[in-house]
């Protein structure tokens, strides 16, 4: 597989499916899966596949005494076999006896990963979780300031206890006081998106494994209080929420219920981490390259080229020091120094100070103009992603990979931020613009958020203007069909600092057109 794209040798492979719902509708797109059935085994398997994929959530027929036959026919035949331990089993013992059949053996619960490693031998056994996949292309995550409900519980609320919420906020039984608020739902096909309407959702679940609607909540954006323990095993404290008993379920759902900053970001670094390795695709990937049919599943970080002109010397260093702690990809720089030739040893300092690599650095005479700074950088570039980075702004170490994920989920052309802090710096107040604006398509977005396929930024380019390259952009990219997305409010924070900048709006207009969130070092809460 040496030198053969991760994503197309598993999307290449045919795989016979004997599969639970769940991974059976989600799985289908990551290769050429044909689901195998009493009837159609044979044909199926004498037609030709790379992979027979059994879970437990399949159902009884893998249990019987004749599914043998249908294992046997695939070895016969140099197919690779793999089996996911994808729920509790009925009967260890019997799951034991289907297991064995297989070359590979996967479990969703690292509870259960010593017992199968004890029953086989290690180097078959690995662990496999649930997964899940960001909403793609259907409008993004929860609209986070405009949630309508309050909780949402995936089944049987009594794991919390029946008065859960303090001070009558809301009684999880039916018929009390505010039930309105409270919706109970039984997981099943459209639990994920009636979540996304909801505040919190309660996600109770046997402590050694992770349930699925806790993934699904998670991938939509909805902050997550679970009885589920396991949840430690891929989420920290600060992104998932895990009750041990009741009293602390009930301090704990009332902190989210109150607390709107404390819900926003635990959902959203707990869709990081989901996003980082915990999708379908990652799932399918590991199962391939398990049965030796792909390449480590451990994905390439994505190359990302940062492009900025500036005309103002002393913001080099600044500017190379926040490329530098970019996290989770891999970073390029193209610098254009514009009306003035730069100190390139210094520059060399700063990038090695910084970590940075990937450096190129190129002058322009002044009387250039912006939009052809960036046509120049953009010919520089090579990154299969370029991002506009102003050079006075704030950008926190997951701001690329956080950009990258939501390019990747939404498959819009230009991905930004439309909700955005604001440092007013001859106040030292922040500002938070167009705060209902977050994981949704959007008419436009910051122009120092920019971030983009290369393909978008060749086809449209940049115009020959001297300001408002990024409305005319925009303009352009839209009357050609593409599409805006405008990701979180997170790890970016625009400055402005007092008559330096080309858009000469006053710190009067940001106070009149946002709202005052932060007064003094607001890094804390932004940069996440």
């Amino acid at each position: 597989m040496a030198g053969m794209d991760r994503q197309d040798a598993v999307r290449a492979l045919r795989v016979g499916a004997v599969l639970g719902p769940r991974p059976g509708a989600a799985l289908r797109d990551e290769w050429r899966q044909t689901d195998l059935t009493r009837d159609n085994w044979q044909d199926v398997i004498t037609g030709g596949i790379d992979l027979l994929l059994v879970s437990g959530s399949a159902g009884a027929w893998p249990a019987e005494p004749g599914f043998r036959r249908v294992v046997n026919l695939c070895r016969a035949g140099g197919v690779a076999t793999a089996y996911w331990s994808d729920v509790e089993p009925t009967h260890v013992r019997q799951e034991f006896a289907v297991a064995e059949l297989f070359d590979k053996v996967y479990v969703a619960s690292r509870d259960r990963l010593g017992m199968f490693r004890a029953r086989f031998s290690p180097s078959r056994v690995d662990s496999l979780p649930p997964a899940a996949n960001p909403p793609a292309r259907a409008g993004g995550l929860r609209l986070m300031a405009a949630s309508k409900g309050c909780v949402l519980v995936a089944g049987e609320p009594e794991p919390f206890g029946t008065d859960l919420l303090a001070d009558g906020a809301a009684v999880l039984k039916p018929g009390g006081p505010a039930t309105r608020e409270v919706a109970r739902l039984r997981p099943a096909a459209g639990w994920a998106a009636r979540a996304r309407s909801h505040r919190v959702a309660l996600v109770p679940g046997d402590p050694r494994q992770i349930p699925p609607e806790l993934m699904d909540a998670v991938a939509h954006g909805v902050p997550v209080l679970t009885t589920a323990a396991a949840a430690k095993e891929l989420f920290d404290e600060r992104e998932v929420l895990v009750a041990p008993n009741q009293e602390e379920a009930t301090n704990l759902v009332n902190a989210l219920l109150q607390s709107p900053e404390l819900r926003d970001r635990a959902a959203h670094l707990a869709a990081r981490r989901l996003w980082e390795g915990h999708t379908w695709r990652r799932r399918a990937q590991t199962i391939a390259w398990g049965a030796g049919l792909a390449p480590s599943p451990q994905p390439p970080r994505t190359s990302v080229t940062i492009m900025t002109p500036t005309n103002r010397p002393w913001m080099l260093q600044h500017v190379i020091d926040q490329a530098g702690r970019q996290v989770g990809v891999d970073a390029q720089m193209v610098l254009l120094a514009h009306g003035f030739e730069p100190d390139r040893r210094q520059i060399a300092a700063w990038c090695a100070a910084a970590g940075l690599e990937n450096v190129l650095v190129t002058t322009a005479p002044e009387s250039i103009t912006l939009g052809e700074c960036y046509q120049i950088l953009i010919g520089m570039a090579d990154g299969d992603v370029l991002a506009k980075v102003d050079d006075d702004d704030l950008y926190g170490p997951h701001y690329l990979s956080d950009q990258v994920h939501a390019l990747d989920h939404t498959g819009a052309e230009l991905v930004g931020k439309r909700a955005y802090h604001v440092r007013l710096e001859e106040l030292g107040w922040t500002v938070l613009r167009f705060p209902t604006w977050e994981h949704r398509w959007a008419p436009s977005v910051a122009g120092g958020t920019f971030t983009m396929r290369r393909a978008t930024a060749v086809d449209v380019g940049f115009s020959a203007l001297p300001r408002a390259v990024d409305t005319d952009f925009i303009n352009r990219l839209t009357a050609a069909g593409g599409k805006i997305y405008s990701s979180d409010r997170y790890n970016y924070i625009g400055r402005r600092l007092a008559g330096v900048h080309t858009w000469s709006a006053s710190h009067r207009y940001f106070l009149a057109t946002g709202l005052v969130k932060y007064f003094g070092d607001a890094t804390g809460h932004i940069i996440v």
